[in-house]
């Protein structure tokens, strides 16, 4: 896409990646795309030096990567010599790289969020839940213990699933299972007020 020698990737530590020719750049990109990181400008660099005579690469195009705007990485594209064709296409992909970066984090916050939300729920129903999940089998516990007995197993299975990490996963099957704990302890408290079907 660039037509260059190599392509190096950064963030604002290290090299990401390497593509192409010349890998004695390797160890000089993070290096060569500290003007670019600074500014925020994309830079050429005219001459690149190298220890290796035969290497073709001499000019490098540093264009920074960027979010909201803060620069959070580089894109260089190394050459025999840079052109005004090579620094404009260095500019559009790194503009198309930045673009995906922020969708990759925007995406991650969006999956943070989600998982605040769920914490956030389960902390605001959780008091309330139990405290009336406990009352309702308070009052089988002399009217009928086994019944009693049957919703405290239910209600610790429910709670041990419900409070599991967020990061766990679980199948439909599960989750159906807890919702019918669930219903089974509101059963308990409303009687046949409440019918699932």
């Amino acid at each position: 896409l660039l037509g260059a020698d190599a392509v190096a990737i950064c963030d604002l530590q290290q090299l990401l990646a390497w593509s192409g020719a010349g890998p004695a750049h390797r160890d000089t990109a993070l290096a060569d795309a500290a003007p670019a990181r600074e500014s925020g400008d994309v830079e050429v660099l005219g001459r690149v030096s190298c220890p290796d005579d035969r290497c073709a690469v001499r000019a490098a195009v540093v264009a920074p990567v960027v979010i909201e705007d803060r620069v959070v990485g580089t894109l260089s594209a190394y050459s025999s010599r840079s052109s005004a064709g090579l620094v404009q296409a260095t500019e559009h992909i790194a503009s198309w790289v930045s673009g995906q970066v922020e969708l990759g984090e925007l995406d991650q916050q969006r999956t943070r969020a989600m998982e605040a939300e769920l914490r956030s729920l389960r902390a605001q129903i959780s008091p309330h839940f139990i405290y009336n999940s406990l009352t309702a089998i308070a009052s089988f516990v002399r009217t009928d213990p086994v019944r009693a007995r049957e919703l405290l197993l239910e209600f610790a299975d429910f709670s041990r699933y419900a409070l599991r990490t967020a990061a766990t996963f679980s199948t439909l099957a599960d989750e159906l299972r807890n919702v019918e704990r669930y219903l089974v302890l509101e059963q308990a408290r409303f009687g046949d007020r409440l019918r699932a079907d």
